[in-house]
C-alpha cells in the first residue's frame, strides 16, 4: 500500500508528457496493474485533456495557456468534490524544470 495519506493531482501541458509522468509514478510507487490491463487515458473521449490515475495520483494534461488550465481546474475540482476526495494536493509540473 502507498505511504501517501492524501490524493495528488499533477498537471502539465501535453498529453504525452503526463502519460510519461504517470508511468514514472507507477514505477516509483511500485504500483502493479491487474493482469491484462494497461495504463490508459481515462478521459480519452472528452478530447479536452488526458487523465491517468495511478494509485493516489491523477496525472492530467491541460494544453497551453491560462484559459485551458482554468477550464481543466474547474472540471477537476468538481470531480474531486463529487468523488468526496479530501486532502487533495495540486501540483503544476512545467517544462522549465519547476514544480
Amino acid at each position: 500500500m502507498s505511504a501517501f495519506s492524501g490524493q495528488f493531482v499533477c498537471m502539465g501541458g501535453t498529453p504525452k508528457r503526463m502519460e510519461s509522468f504517470a508511468r514514472f509514478i507507477q514505477k516509483e510507487l511500485n504500483i502493479k496493474l491487474p493482469t491484462g490491463t494497461v495504463l490508459e487515458d481515462i478521459s480519452r473521449y472528452s478530447y479536452r485533456y488526458s487523465m491517468f490515475k495511478v494509485g493516489p495520483v491523477l496525472s492530467i494534461s491541460h494544453g497551453m495557456g491560462i484559459p485551458s488550465v482554468s477550464i481543466m481546474l474547474h472540471e477537476v475540482i468538481k470531480l474531486m468534490y463529487h468523488a468526496q476526495c479530501g486532502d487533495v494536493t495540486f501540483f503544476r509540473i512545467g517544462t522549465c524544470g519547476g514544480i
